[in-house]
């Protein structure tokens, strides 16, 4: 699993994702996405995988999930971060060392001190309050937003904000206190090699090579890189990818398909945003799906050479 593909992908940091007030229109092709059905009898879902960022100034949907919005009358995401007070409150419990303990300076060794303080600078205090998964999690949010990138354009801020303009239903999978947990719960060595990994993908550039990856391949709908993403981000030997692998993607998939399930019995046509690596793999989404009945097809661009076809 790539750190950076663990955000963008998945995961934003609620505490600093911009409100999108003003979609401006750009001359970028429209991503076509990826997009699948789930059908079982007379239920269907519509399946979208999602990177959790976009251009700057770029509303526009995937076109295959633009296409299939007019006859959703649900939307269900990973969390609704419309509640920004919640979210705050979470971030403010979960994500900062309480006043009286040792704060991050206190618990890095020199040298991962030093590459962190070329980051977020040596006399700024707020970071160091922050738990060591807090502060990776901003400085990616932070380096996107240099390179063009915001969560406020992202496929499920979008979708929201239409949602919440065509007045059609909202539902949480999950909890913004659910995902936070997992970054949280993790052993502070792991968290610290979170940190390690985050700061060393960006001096190596390999942060930026995975952001491209992933955004091309969303733009290109390509199902095949999509499934060769996932394996090489499950491959890579760093302690904390592993971790996050196994708990951030793999360890969430089971409730998701669960939550899936019970809104296709629930009727009605519904869409669900999720991030897209929970959707590949033996123990993915779609394989899940299909373990309990549904017939999976990939949609538009989505469809790939061979694995992501229903069987």
């Amino acid at each position: 699993m790539s750190i950076w593909a663990a955000v963008v992908f998945r995961l934003v940091l609620p505490a600093v994702v911009p409100a999108a007030e003003a979609f401006v229109s750009t001359n970028r092709p429209a991503p076509r996405g990826w997009v699948w059905t789930a059908t079982r009898g007379d239920a269907e879902i519509v399946l979208v995988g999602t990177v959790h960022a976009g251009p700057v100034g770029d509303d526009r949907l995937p076109l295959e999930v633009a296409r299939r919005w007019p006859d959703t009358t649900r939307l269900a995401v990973e969390v609704d971060m419309g509640d920004a007070s919640r979210i705050a409150a979470a971030v403010a419990s979960l994500g900062v060392y309480p006043p009286d303990s040792v704060g991050l300076d206190g618990r890095l060794d020199l040298e991962l001190r030093r590459r962190v303080e070329r980051v977020v600078g040596k006399a700024a205090p707020a970071p160091w309050r922050m738990k060591p998964w807090m502060l990776a999690n901003t400085i990616v949010v932070a380096h996107m937003a240099r390179w063009g990138l915001a969560p406020a354009f992202g496929v499920e801020a979008l979708l929201l904000a239409r949602a919440r303009a065509d007045g059609k239903a909202v539902v949480e999978i999950e909890t913004v206190e659910t995902q936070l947990r997992v970054f949280d719960g993790a052993p502070e060595a792991i968290q610290l090699a979170y940190l390690d990994e985050t700061v060393r993908a960006l001096d190596t550039g390999q942060a930026r090579h995975d952001i491209d990856r992933i955004l091309a391949a969303h733009v290109a709908g390509d199902a095949d890189a999509l499934e060769q993403l996932y394996e090489d981000f499950a491959s890579r030997p760093g302690r904390a990818e592993r971790h996050f692998h196994r708990h951030l993607i793999v360890g969430r998939n089971a409730g998701m398909i669960e939550a899936i399930d019970r809104l296709a019995r629930d009727g009605g046509r519904t869409m669900v945003a999720v991030g897209a690596l929970h959707y590949p793999g033996p123990e993915g989404i779609l394989a899940g799906l299909r373990g309990r009945g549904y017939e999976v097809r990939p949609v538009g661009a989505s469809a790939p050479a061979g694995a992501g076809a229903s069987r």
